[in-house]
């Protein structure tokens, strides 16, 4: 056990006062728009094909990749304790599932084996999202997700569908959480579900 003389003090952010604390942290760790954890589906690309082309090579070399815990959260246990919660519960987490391949969910799925049990149930905003609002309707492309490791091995539970804005599907762990609407704030407009760009 390390002595007192060589512990870590606690970090300087701490000795503010909360609200302030609170508004560097919100700022540091909230994105405007969704984090993704995979490529997103062809229907956000509509009439750019070419940023898709460029989008997928930068996926399949790792330049573009899931998020990770950002530095923030890890400073020091007192503050992760205070920004985890943040970080995983007020930004949107977006994974496309608009094909039939058998690795489209891998990348996903091992993002949410890594976080843990408690950090999944963090999450408020996993969302399975296409932005062609009929393409539950065509496609049995959902089937992968609500029966794949996502729901099975994890734990998850589907408590959106569909509507005019995507096919979007919030995924929670845990037991907290309801199903019902998505709330308008992160459903609808290029703030939150969808990327800059998608029409």
């Amino acid at each position: 056990m390390a002595s007192l003389a060589t512990q870590k003090p606690p970090s300087p952010l701490l000795s503010l006062p909360l609200e302030l604390q609170l508004s560097i942290y919100e700022l540091a760790l909230i994105s405007p728009t969704p984090l993704l954890l995979n490529l997103p589906c062809n229907s956000s690309y509509r009439s750019r094909s070419a940023q898709e082309t460029l989008d997928a090579a930068a996926w399949a070399a790792g330049t573009l990749h899931a998020p990770s815990q950002p530095p923030l959260t890890r400073v020091c246990h007192a503050l992760r304790r205070l920004t985890l919660p943040i970080f995983y519960g007020e930004n949107v987490f977006r994974a496309r599932y608009c094909t039939r391949t058998e690795d489209e969910l891998a990348g996903p799925v091992a993002w949410l084996r890594a976080m843990g049990p408690a950090n999944r149930e963090m999450l408020r905003w996993l969302v399975f999202y296409d932005r062609n609002e009929r393409h539950d309707k065509w496609t049995r492309d959902w089937e992968k997700v609500e029966e794949g490791p996502v729901v099975g091995e994890l734990g998850g539970r589907v408590e959106t569908v569909s509507d005019e804005t995507g096919c979007a599907h919030l995924v929670r762990f845990g037991e907290g959480g309801g199903r019902g609407r998505m709330p308008e704030a992160v459903r609808v407009g290029p703030g939150r579900l969808r990327l800059e760009g998608e029409v």
